[in-house]
């Protein structure tokens, strides 16, 4: 909570202990606004909203205005510390995912009844240009995320949006990301970790590594993220969303053939295991080498079934086992 201004109120409503209202008002049911609910989380947005697929792991449920420019984003369950470690999370993905990404006024917190909202304005650039809002949510050991942006929203509509607020921590996830369609549940990632999405593929990246949108002219690895110190890049966590290839083993062999070619210098295989990857029917861990020093990089190619997947981490020097093992641990693929 450092550097986090707190606006602490008792409020006066009545409220069971697993269902908890925030505000007196009633902007849910009257004109102008429908009720949703996602695994437990209730929200309201506008009136002629649309409910949407969303492309991310952390945005389960997604309402769009009509127009296309506004949205309304919910995140049930997350896997946080507390209410300010789920406001963390939200502010590195968008950082990650946005352009432009600008954190506006003060954070304000708002209890009562045994729950905690914060609320956090920000602005971007794209995809969705103007400004947006942030309600980080905690009942009991249940964290939640609501996000509601876009150029046409009006500050009324923000206040409207946070007077309705309920969080059901009785409710367990159905297994099925709501408004996503076939794709896989959110990952959970853990502290440092940000969880990310390239086409089918779901994983975690660091926090405050650069999105570089893959590898520039890459056919294959069209998805990314660096560590950069000093416009030098010192690792990579590489995604190539769909192969070419029908099975794991050539998709293996063609990544392996390239590398020696000198797509990575040096390349030398140290060692390769078959794992298990949620979603996947086959999937094969290799670590290895390369370049001069012994640059060190693991990588994991995927099956669904139908659909080959890969995923390559390297650095420069020793890579940080903890990373290689949450990647790993929270990789999913969609059918």
């Amino acid at each position: 909570m450092n550097n986090v201004t707190r606006r602490t109120m008792v409020l006066g409503c009545s409220a069971s202990a697993l269902s908890v209202l925030v505000g007196c008002s009633q902007v849910g049911g009257k004109s102008g606004w429908d009720d949703i609910e996602v695994d437990g989380l209730h929200a309201v947005v506008p009136s002629g909203w649309k409910k949407t697929k969303s492309d991310s792991d952390m945005w389960v449920g997604a309402w769009e205005s009509p127009n296309k420019k506004n949205r309304l984003l919910v995140a049930p369950l997350l896997q946080a510390e507390d209410v300010y470690g789920a406001l963390s999370l939200a502010m590195s993905a968008a950082r990650a995912a946005t352009r432009g990404f600008q954190v506006l006024g003060e954070r304000t917190a708002v209890s009562g009844s045994g729950m905690i909202v914060i609320r956090q304005d920000y602005s971007t650039d794209w995809p969705l240009g103007g400004k947006g809002t942030f309600w980080a949510v905690q009942v009991k050991e249940r964290c939640a995320l609501i996000n509601f942006a876009g150029p046409d929203i009006v500050d009324q509509q923000r206040s409207d949006v946070g007077k309705k607020i309920t969080l059901d921590p009785s409710v367990q996830p159905s297994g099925v990301a709501t408004g996503g369609g076939n794709q896989p549940m959110a990952s959970y990632a853990p502290g440092g970790m940000v969880p990310v999405r390239a086409g089918g593929v779901s994983l975690v990246a660091p926090l405050g590594w650069v999105d570089t949108h893959g590898i520039k002219d890459s056919k294959r690895w069209t998805s990314g993220w660096a560590k950069i110190d000093d416009s030098v890049v010192q690792a990579r966590l590489l995604v190539a969303p769909e192969m070419p290839q029908k099975s794991v083993k050539d998709a293996i062999a063609q990544i392996e053939v390239d590398h020696a070619g000198g797509t990575l210098s040096g390349y030398k295989m140290r060692s390769r295991s078959q794992i298990s990857v949620q979603g996947a029917k086959e999937a094969v861990r290799t670590d290895f080498v390369s370049g001069s020093g012994g640059d060190e990089g693991c990588l994991w190619v995927v099956s669904n079934g139908s659909r080959v997947s890969a995923v390559q981490y390297n650095v420069v020097g020793q890579l940080d086992s903890s990373i290689r093992d949450s990647v790993e641990k929270s990789l999913t693929v969609s059918s």
